[in-house]
């Protein structure tokens, strides 16, 4: 599985090799091919440590992929992780092990040398919704006034104390680590629904969860929210995000998509967080933003790429390539 002179081998970790619809590892994986590449996949539940040893269930892609096909599951064999030149971490698998296969890739990444994009301390502090209330400072742009807790208590109280206050009547409650929009709720001031959708959102009668309680930023319903794509630091791609019949602006929730363009302070704003989460080994990131608000920072397979050809016909997972696989 070494790679040859001027190629590099590339191993994807993916959920599942059934039916395939990510739209960021067939672009890429098929870019890699294009440019000569190995490519490589890895089952991310099959991770798994051994003397010496990092290994899991991998197959060789020889060939280009479309939406829909599967991989041949026969194909699959243990193999160690350590010949790849990159690992390349597009999905988490179950829920449950999060944990167990985020320490097993940071022993890849610091004891192998294997390059992990994104790398494993991205992946875990930027991957949740927090690091932007503290990133907004040391980078320098505007995040939404927000509260974190498992306590129903007190953003029960935060809630109705912003209210009191003046501020905003209407506010966001939603998940720190979910995506696509699911499980984000309005509450909005003489709502009767908010103070159950915050009881919900913190506990029941088995767990206790923690709830992200922001402030809504209305520009949003007006303007909609752009998605910039960035790799390796540098602006690579961009659309417009409208929510439709709904205050998400996720495409999995019906939101419209549309080209659209970035002014000076946006195209400023976005190279400057680049070049930050650069720093942090964040090479592939979504910075969705109505400026001068940064909403969320996606840092796990951060869609994109398929949208964009959709709607411009240009194909950006070759750029992608050309600035991540060095």
């Amino acid at each position: 599985m070494n790679s040859t002179k001027g190629t590099k081998a590339v191993c994807f970790l993916i959920h599942g090799a059934e039916k395939i619809k990510s739209q960021n590892f067939i672009l890429l994986s098929n870019a890699l091919l294009d440019r000569g590449d190995s490519v490589f996949v890895c089952l991310i539940d099959t991770l798994e440590i051994r003397p010496g040893d990092i290994v899991g269930k991998v197959a060789k892609v020889d060939r280009q992929i479309r939406e829909g096909e599967s991989l041949d599951c026969k194909a699959f064999s243990t193999h160690p992780l350590r010949y790849f030149d990159y690992v390349w971490v597009l999905s988490f698998g179950k829920r449950e092990t999060f944990l167990d296969k985020i320490q097993i890739l940071w022993l890849l990444e610091q004891f192998r040398k294997v390059k992990v994009i994104n790398s494993v301390q991205s992946l875990l502090f930027l991957h949740s919704k927090y690091s932007l209330i503290y990133i907004a400072n040391e980078a320098g742009f505007h995040h939404p006034k927000t509260y974190v807790s498992s306590s129903f208590e007190f953003l029960w109280e935060m809630f109705q104390s912003e209210a009191q206050l003046g501020n905003r009547d209407i506010w966001i409650a939603k998940p720190p680590a979910e995506s696509f929009g699911k499980n984000v709720f309005i509450l909005r001031r003489n709502d009767t629904n908010a103070k159950v959708i915050l009881q919900s959102m913190t506990s029941d009668e088995y767990t206790m969860r923690y709830c992200i309680l922001q402030e809504y930023v209305p520009e949003i319903s007006l303007k909609g929210e752009k998605r910039v794509l960035i790799a390796n630091g540098r602006i690579i791609g961009y659309y417009l995000r409208k929510p439709f019949n709904d205050h998400r602006t996720n495409i999995h929730q019906g939101a419209e998509v549309h080209t659209c363009e970035l002014s000076e302070d946006e195209r400023e704003l976005c190279k400057r967080i680049g070049q930050y989460l650069k720093n942090l080994g964040a090479y592939f990131v979504g910075i969705d933003m109505v400026y001068p608000y940064v909403i969320e920072l996606n840092v796990l397979n951060p869609g994109g790429l398929g949208t964009i050809l959709k709607i411009t016909g240009k194909d950006l997972s070759q750029e992608v390539i050309n600035s991540v696989i060095l």
